[in-house]
C-alpha cells in the first residue's frame, strides 16, 4: 500500500503543480527517502518512480535533491542480483545444469528497471543542469546493458539516450551554431 501510496503522491504534485505541492515536498522527500532503507524490492520501485515524477515537476530545480537520489539509484543499478534457489532439493553435479534451479526475483528485476530508467527522466528534466552527472551515469547503466531481462535492458538504453541528450543541449546553450 506504501509502495502504490508514494507513486500516487507523485502524480498528485504533478496534478497540483510545483507551487502548490511545495509546502509538502521536503516531508514527501523525508518520507520518500526512510521508506528506501525498507526492504522492499516494491516500494523501492514506486519510490523512484515518484523521483521521476517529482524531478520532471520540478525541472532543473531537482539539483536540490539530485546529490542525494542518483547515488541511491546507481547502487542498485550496480548491485548484484540475490537469486533465489527455485528447485526442490540443491545438488551440485559440476554441471550448468542446476542453474535453472535459482532465479532472481522479478521484484528485484522490476527494481533495477525502474532505477534506470528513473536516471533517465531526472537527466531529461533537469536538461544541461544533469551535465555533472552524465559520466556516472553512464558508468551505472553500462553494467545492466548484458542484463538477461529485456525490459531491464530496454530501460537501460532509453535511459542512456535520454541520458546522451544532456550533451548536445548543453553545447547548444554555449556554443552558437552556423559560420562566424
Amino acid at each position: 500500500l506504501r509502495a502504490r501510496a508514494i507513486e500516487a503522491i507523485g502524480g498528485v504534485a504533478q496534478a497540483c503543480g510545483l507551487e502548490a505541492f511545495a509546502p509538502y515536498l521536503d516531508a514527501v522527500m523525508t518520507n520518500a527517502f526512510e521508506g528506501l532503507k525498507l526492504e522492499f524490492c516494491r516500494l523501492r520501485e514506486h519510490t523512484y518512480s515518484f523521483f521521476g515524477r517529482v524531478a520532471t515537476l520540478m525541472g532543473q530545480e531537482f539539483g536540490k535533491y539530485v546529490d542525494d537520489v542518483l547515488p541511491i539509484l546507481y547502487a542498485i543499478c550496480k548491485a548484484p542480483d540475490m537469486a533465489v534457489f527455485t528447485g526442490d532439493v540443491f545438488v551440485d553435479t559440476g554441471d550448468d545444469d542446476y542453474d535453472d534451479d535459482f532465479e532472481v526475483p522479478q521484484d528485484a528485476q522490476d527494481e533495477k528497471g525502474s532505477a534506470a530508467y528513473c536516471i533517465g527522466v531526472i537527466a531529461t528534466a533537469m536538461g544541461p543542469a544533469f551535465l555533472p552527472f552524465v559520466q556516472d551515469s553512464f558508468s551505472a547503466l553500462e553494467t545492466l546493458l548484458q542484463y538477461d531481462n529485456e525490459d531491464v535492458r530496454a530501460s537501460v538504453v532509453t535511459a542512456m539516450s535520454e541520458v546522451a541528450r544532456v550533451v548536445p543541449a548543453t553545447l547548444e546553450w554555449r556554443y552558437s551554431v552556423g559560420l562566424p
